[in-house]
This record gives C-alpha cells, structure tokens and sequence, in this order.
C-alpha cells in the first residue's frame, strides 16, 4: 500500500500579487488544497497557508515656508504638491509613502509712510524720526517670516517770517484769515500740502508819518516865513513844489502832503493872516496955503484898525474931527482959514502889536 503524500507550503506574498493555489490565482490570505497524482499513481495532497502582506501607504502631511525644502519623492522639493517614495518592507512588500506638501509664502510688504518734522513712527522695532528704510520681522501664524519694509519719509515744518507794513488806518489780512491794524508779530499756524504744520510769523508795522506845519499866524510884508514839512520821502505842496522847506512871503493858504518809505501819507495845512504891528508918523506943524505943500494935517499910519482924529484950539474948543484919518484937516473952521496958532490934536486908535 502507497502512501498518500500531504505537502504543506506556508508562503506570503505582498497585497496586489497573486499566487497559484487551489487551482487558481489567490490574492487573499488562506489554506489552498491541490490534489495531484504521485508518480505511483496515489494522490498527493499539497496543502498552501497563503499569507497576503498588506503594502503599507502612508500618508504625511507637511507644511513648509516660501524658500525652505524637503526631501521627497526621491529628491529635494520646494513646491507644494504631493510627492510618492516607495520603499520595502522587511517582508520584502513595497511601502508608499505619500507626501503631501504644503508651502506657506513668506510675506513681504513694502509701506510708505511720510510723518512731519518733530513726529516720530514706529519701524525697524523703535519710534524713528529721521527718513530712511526699516525693516520689521514678524512670523505670520503658520510660522514664516513676514517681512515689512518702511520707506520713511519726514516732512518738514515751514517756518515762513513776513515783514510787512500797512498805513494807519488800513488792515492787513494774514495768511490765516485774521485782521489785524496794530503793529505787532502775529502767528499763523497752517497745514501744507502734506498735512504738516507751516508757521507764519508776521512782523506787521502800521506807518503813520506825521506832518506839523504849526498854527495859524500871522505874516507882514517884507517878512519870510520857512514851513518845514520834516523828514520824509515825499512832499507835495499845494502848488506842487516838493521841497521839505516852503518860502512864504504873503498870507494865504498852505497846505503838504508828505509821503513816507512805506508809501503812506499825512497832510497839514496852515493859514497865514496879514497882520503887521501898526505904524504912525504924525506931524507937528502944516501949512494950510493953497501952495500945495503941507496943506492939510493929517495922520500917517498903517495897519491900524480904527482911529479916531480930533483937533483942538487953545480954548479946548473942538476944531474938527473925523474917523478917516487919510481925511486929515485942511486948516479950516466952519469954512474959513483959521488963526495961525498951536493946536492940540488928540488921536484914539486901535491897532496890532
């Protein structure tokens, strides 16, 4: 009596292979019987314990920064992608290994930023004042660089000074707006094109030449009187001379107007009366003879305002009198030549000192 032959194989393959067991290709783990015929014509039973490894895959996934690198998929990698390594087992099965990169940028701003003179601005991790280029670095949440750059740039703040003059009288309007008609310095705070503060100090001078002709007075022929209309740049008098000094030698009305750097003016005026101390010559004797010479008594004055000449014989008895004295006495008494004799004149007058 033969034997019947019983045959066990254990044997693995990897996950996605096949083996030939039980008649067919088995690709799942089990016990495969196959039958066959020995050479002595008895069966011969070969019994296979299939074992199928699984092919591990393996999945990691990784993020990065813009500029870092891994090694993956057989070489270094800089880009987000998925990327496969295949390695084996130390049962000989293949082991996928699936990256999956994820690349995070890297930010760079660039800022300008502009501030006024005596501001400052955050940048380069201080308060800076002075114009130039910072550099912050900061981590964004994923963890990468986030770099900020600021172009700083200061703007000054203008001081402007305006000297400026107006006429007495006049109102000078600042910069800003406001009114002023006083000398003084006045300030103006204003906003330039770049919003930062422009100061204007006005130095304002109201100009108000004077002129002072003195008061009225009075003027005698032969006499001159000098007006003076003082140190200015300008004189106009009324008959358009433009002299500082002005002759005058007859009364009238005298006016100038006189002008000074800033161009403003004053005017004055003054009258001058004709008034001369009164003058007198009175005679003391005529010759009331028809001859033409020395007939007639009269008083000489000038510049007398009144008078009154009355003339008397040695009795006190009145011989003629009158309110003219350019009248005078022609010797006569009720029409007749009087008797030669010493008469005495009285004369009541008014006139100026």
């Amino acid at each position: 009596v033969n034997p019947v032959k019983t045959t066990t194989i254990d044997t693995a393959i990897c996950q996605g292979e096949a083996f030939l067991a039980g008649g067919q290709w088995q690709t799942n783990s089990g016990t495969y019987y196959d039958t066959l015929a020995t050479y002595l014509g008895c069966d011969s039973i070969i019994i296979t314990n299939l074992t199928v490894n699984p092919v591990p895959n393996t999945l990691i996934n990784i993020e990065i920064c813009d500029g870092d690198s891994i090694f993956a998929g057989g070489q270094w990698q800089y880009f987000a992608g998925s990327y496969y390594d295949t390695l084996q087992t130390f049962r000989g099965c293949d082991s996928i290994i699936e990256t999956r990169l994820t690349v995070h940028p890297s930010y760079l701003d660039t800022i300008d930023a502009s501030i006024c003179d005596g501001d400052q601005y955050w940048a380069g991790g201080q308060w800076q004042s002075s114009p130039g280029v910072y550099t912050d670095m900061y981590l964004s949440v994923k963890g990468c660089d986030s770099i900020v750059v600021t172009r700083l740039t200061v703007h000054p703040v203008f001081l402007v000074t305006l000297d400026t003059t107006i006429c007495y009288g006049q109102t000078y309007l600042s910069p800003g707006g406001n009114p002023y008609t006083q000398s003084g310095q006045y300030l103006d705070t204003l906003q330039s094109v770049m919003g930062c503060d422009s100061v204007i100090l006005t130095r304002l001078t109201v100009s108000q030449p004077v002129v002072d002709l003195g008061n009225d007075t009075f003027i005698c022929e032969g006499n001159t009187i000098l007006l003076d209309a003082g140190n200015h740049s300008g004189y106009q008098w009324q008959d358009n001379s433009t002299g500082q000094v002005y002759t005058v030698t007859e009364e009238g009305v005298y006016s100038v107007t006189v002008t000074d750097t800033a161009g403003c003016t004053a005017t004055d005026s003054i009258i001058l009366i004709h008034r001369c101390p009164y003058r007198l010559f009175i005679p003391n004797a005529f010759s009331p003879n028809d001859d033409g010479i020395n007939d007639v008594f009269k008083i000489y004055g000038k510049d007398l305002l009144k008078a009154r000449l009355s003339i008397y014989n040695r009795w006190g008895e009145k011989c003629f009198e009158t309110d003219d004295i350019s009248e005078g006495w022609d010797g006569r008494i009720n029409g007749k030549i009087a008797e030669p004799g010493v008469y005495v004149w009285q004369l009541y007058f008014e006139g100026y000192d």
